[in-house]
């Protein structure tokens, strides 16, 4: 066989398993069964069980399995992998078959395996989006103000005495305390507030910038956000603007549901609650309906940011 045509043969049985892992409704039904029968079995804390590394060997072993449909019957898979390995170092692979052995590879990556089930998990905990946050078009949000009030509320709560807050975690740069929601609030006995405080060695502007940047430049510490588009305002003069944030979380993390792109509402209250403090509110946003977007992965987020 010529290198040409090795190599054709190479990049379209890679094009091929791409195709099967992204878009096979076979392996698509496969793995949220996976999903759906361990993902119980992970939680939030940062110790890796050794549970989940058998997990993830079955999950290798799956994955591989459906990969070996997309092999020519005359090629097994070690073959085909020592192929690959060949043309790589060759620098022989186009840039679509490049991409798809990135793919394939993060396919067998246990960090990028835990953070899938992880998303998967916080998806459950979720659950479905409120209706009641599903208002229709129009220029004022009150759920979205009541929680930016709510927010501040609490800020200025952490000043006073309150033993209804217990401490979940506390170092040097972070605290974060919780409590019950209150009964006429809430939809369910479980919802808690959660009231985190992250200490910056930043100055108070650059604080504002960094955490409300919605522009090309939050890609220079946001490793996962590779551009912004500006639809309705713009964070430099503006205080409620709307974007699109074009993503790369990698391919477990999209395979399991998160978009390549989210749109989202900002909304910025300077010198609220008091002088010195600035309240923001991310919210997802339909720009088309110019309403919430109910079926975003994404939730209404809220927070204060001041000097110490």
């Amino acid at each position: 066989v010529s290198m040409s045509a090795s190599r054709a043969n190479v990049e379209a049985i890679l094009a091929a398993m791409a195709d099967l892992v992204q878009g096979g409704s076979a392996f698509a039904s496969w793995r949220q069964e996976f999903v759906s029968k361990h993902v119980d079995e992970f939680d939030y804390g940062e110790e890796n069980k050794l549970s989940y590394t058998a997990i993830h060997e079955r999950y290798c072993d799956g994955v591989e399995t459906a990969l070996a449909r997309a092999l020519p019957s005359d090629i097994t898979m070690d073959t085909f992998c020592e192929l690959v390995k060949s043309h790589i170092e060759g620098g022989e692979l186009g840039e679509v078959s490049t991409e798809a052995v990135a793919i394939l590879l993060e396919a067998g990556d246990f960090r990028a395996f835990r953070e899938m089930m992880l998303f998967e998990k916080s998806q459950l905990d979720a659950g479905a989006p409120e209706a009641s946050l599903e208002y229709g078009r129009g220029e004022t949000v009150p759920q979205i103000d009541e929680l930016m009030t709510l927010c501040a509320q609490l800020r200025m709560a952490a000043d006073a005495e309150d033993a209804t807050w217990t401490n979940v975690l506390a170092n040097d740069w972070i605290r974060i305390d919780k409590k019950p929601v209150e009964p006429e609030r809430r939809s369910s006995a479980s919802e808690i507030y959660l009231r985190g405080v992250w200490t910056m060695g930043l100055s108070y502007e650059e604080a504002c910038d960094m955490m409300l940047s919605q522009d090309d430049r939050r890609a220079l510490w946001d490793v996962n956000c590779k551009k912004i588009t500006h639809l309705r305002g713009h964070p430099d003069t503006d205080d409620d603007f709307i974007t699109t944030a074009h993503l790369d979380f990698g391919f477990m993390l999209h395979l399991a549901g998160v978009p390549r792109e989210m749109t989202s509402r900002s909304i910025l209250r300077w010198n609220f609650p008091r002088a010195g403090i600035v309240t923001y509110a991310l919210a997802p946003w339909d720009a088309k309906a110019d309403a919430y977007d109910a079926q975003s992965i994404l939730q209404i987020k809220t927070g204060t940011i001041e000097t110490h």
